[in-house]
């Protein structure tokens, strides 16, 4: 029932409202005889329906050329212009046209009929216009208000799984035994490994709730995960930083650690076959490569920590994460954004 309800929509609502159109525009005249109620019915019908079905399409139109968020007053004047536009043009055509087949012909006083036609034309789409560029406007602000807020929590929950996953038993577990072996093996090391161990920490927590982390400290945060994976897998995994040491810009914070997470989670790590991750900068972007070495019973992938940057990104940047796949290899360019 409902889909039929949607469907046909603009149809019951042509019947509803095309009556009193009729009586309205037709000052009493539709009411002298049944036909001309039914004609006159049928007329409001076809200015209304050409209403409805055109300026949706004129909507579509703006809407994918131009964004409520990005230009919202730009898009307001242009989609406020094409509506009017396009009602005025549509409501003089169909009158027209109808004059035509009903009366055989065009008005005798034609300049009167296109004054008259006109004013109406003007009143109906100035409030077409306005009803429909208002009504767009709440709804896509309604719609931007729920992104963000779906986006906030999804970045709520990636905090809370990144700290969860820092301090799960596994990965306690797995910091115990390097400690454990570099102790003895390697006192000053160890030390090393715990003070790079809390820099981490440090960072995680204090940068969990912005949007944005300078260059600079990202870079730092990357060169200390980075050391306690090495110290992990030592020459199970191979790590290739280039990093501009003068670039300057922000970054998504943990945005790095993601994808590096996201190159190891995904290959197999051996000495026999190692990881090789390369982190470098190339212009405005900061490029994370790795070979394919995709296990033959690869783990189902949600896509999360990749999805994460991409719509952090869509919030606050017209810049977007890029993926680029071969057979052999795997790079994500992370863009460097400038804050004007």
């Amino acid at each position: 029932m409902n889909w039929i309800l949607k469907k046909y929509s603009p149809l019951i609502l042509a019947l509803i409202v095309s009556p009193l159109f009729a009586i309205f525009f037709s000052g009493g005249h539709a009411l002298k005889s049944p036909i001309n109620f039914i004609i006159a019915i049928l007329w409001s019908m076809a200015i209304w329906l050409t209403q409805w079905y055109g300026n949706s399409f004129v909507y579509h139109v703006v809407d994918n050329r131009i964004s409520w968020l990005k230009q919202p007053m730009k898009k307001i004047v242009v989609l406020f212009f094409s509506v009017a536009a396009f009602s005025s043009f549509a409501i003089i055509v169909v009158n027209l046209t109808l004059t035509f087949i009903v009366f055989g012909g065009v008005p005798d006083n034609l300049a009167t009929w296109a004054v008259y036609n006109g004013r109406i034309a003007i009143i109906i789409a100035l409030s077409v216009s306005t009803i429909i560029t208002t009504m767009l406007f709440f709804r896509s602000w309604r719609e931007a208000s729920v992104n963000e807020e779906k986006l906030k929590n999804e970045l709520l929950e990636y905090q809370y799984k990144s700290l969860v996953n820092q301090v799960n038993p596994h990965f306690l577990f797995n910091g115990l035994n390097v400690l454990t072996s570099l102790v003895h093996d390697d006192p000053d090391l160890a030390v090393k490994f715990i003070q790079q161990l809390s820099k981490v920490y440090r960072y995680t927590l204090e940068n969990r709730d912005r949007d944005l982390v300078s260059f600079e400290e990202e870079k730092k945060f990357i060169e200390s995960y980075l050391f306690l994976l090495k110290i992990r897998f030592e020459d199970s995994l191979n790590v290739d930083l280039q990093i501009d040491e003068n670039k300057k810009g922000m970054l998504i914070p943990m945005a790095l650690q993601i994808l590096v997470e996201n190159a190891i989670k995904h290959n197999m790590i051996s000495k026999q076959k190692p990881l090789k991750l390369k982190i470098e900068t190339c212009d405005n972007v900061v490029c994370v490569s790795n070979n394919l070495q995709l296990p033959e019973n690869k783990p189902h992938s949600t896509g999360f920590g990749l999805d994460n940057i991409k719509k952090r990104l869509r919030l606050i940047s017209d810049k977007g994460l890029e993926i680029e796949q071969t057979a052999t290899t795997f790079t994500a360019k992370l863009p460097i954004l400038t804050i004007e």
